[in-house]
């Protein structure tokens, strides 16, 4: 039923792909993915969410090399920002958990997330000229 309400693409993803699990060789290439713990199907938006999670601007570039992403524009954006909320909601309970100070999450989510406009009507995973 829920497919029929929010149909996703469905793929291999990290689950937790933050920048911490991302080596990075000699040639500045990535080396490697580590940390596969929490790895399943799902939605490639969420590995890209939480790849850049802090730093949104990055999206374009990374998009740029990922290629696109499946579904309509105004669904991967959605998508985005809510698995960044979703992300910074997890983060902040971990932190709160694990005696760490969750305040930047919770700041986050108290300002609410923006997907840049920058994706408003426009393919994504590819470079628009003019826009870096």
């Amino acid at each position: 039923m829920a497919r029929r309400v929010l149909p996703l693409p469905m793929t291999m993803v990290h689950g937790d792909l933050q920048t911490d699990h991302v080596l990075v060789g000699a040639d500045q290439g990535v080396a490697g993915i580590v940390d596969w713990a929490d790895s399943g199907v799902g939605d490639p938006a969420f590995d890209l969410a939480v790849l850049t999670l802090w730093h949104p601007e990055r999206l374009p570039d990374l998009l740029a090399g990922y290629g696109p992403l499946p579904g309509r524009t105004d669904s991967v954006r959605l998508r985005l920002g809510l698995y960044w909320m979703l992300r910074h909601l997890g983060s902040a309970w971990w932190m709160a958990a694990h005696g760490y100070d969750p305040s930047p999450d919770v700041a986050a989510v108290a300002a609410g997330v923006r997907v840049p406009d920058l994706y408003v009507d426009r393919p994504l995973g590819r470079r628009i000229p003019g826009a870096y």
